[in-house]
């Protein structure tokens, strides 16, 4: 039972640590909040771990937060699909720019 308790205390903090500088975090605190807050659930898992109701209660005060934190992935997440997209667009007009075409090369134009 205490280790559960250890697990939960840990999550808690990760949690609150998280959840105070949401407006702040990075891309890649959340990353590594995300595989910390991963390996501590499996470690809960594989364990086998009982939980009494109190130990339920905690996990389910810490899962308000979720929702909170999936919008702010999703930010981030939005907010590289428009990079990949731009960067996809500007490769695209370079690539028209720079057609095969010699730089040395003359152009005629003749009339019909």
């Amino acid at each position: 039972m205490v280790l559960v308790r250890v697990l939960i205390d840990e999550l808690e903090l990760l949690t609150s640590g998280i959840v105070d500088r949401l407006n702040d975090v990075s891309y890649e605190e959340l990353s590594r909040f995300s595989d910390r807050r991963a390996e501590l659930v499996n470690q809960m898992v594989g364990a086998g771990l009982v939980l009494n109701e109190a130990d339920k209660q905690r996990l389910h005060h810490l899962s308000a937060h979720d929702g909170a934190i999936l919008n702010k992935m999703g930010l981030y997440k939005a907010e590289a699909s428009e990079w990949l997209f731009r960067q996809g667009n500007i490769k695209e007009q370079r690539s028209a720019y720079n057609a095969g075409f010699t730089p040395e090369s003359f152009f005629f134009d003749k009339r019909k």
